[in-house]
């Protein structure tokens, strides 16, 4: 329940047509935002543990770009 907000989100993000891209472990964030930006017509997923990463990189990401906080061996468990 704690983190149901969080997962329905990334379902609904996923969820489509548009060509669907992941990058496990994107640091600064620098490379997937930069595709995020150059290739609008796909979705960009950026898994990231480190929440310092993923909230500096949020306020920067445009909207076919979703960051997540998680390990991704749960996430993708």
């Amino acid at each position: 329940p704690e983190h149901r907000a969080e997962a329905d989100a990334v379902r609904a993000f996923c969820a489509g047509d548009l060509p669907l891209y992941v990058e496990v472990g994107f640091d600064h964030g620098m490379r997937l935002l930069d595709h995020a930006r150059r290739f609008p017509d796909a979705r960009w997923l950026g898994v990231e543990i480190r929440r310092a990463r993923v909230d500096a990189a949020r306020p920067h990401a445009p909207d076919n770009c979703f960051l997540l906080r998680g390990d991704a061996r749960s996430v993708f468990a």
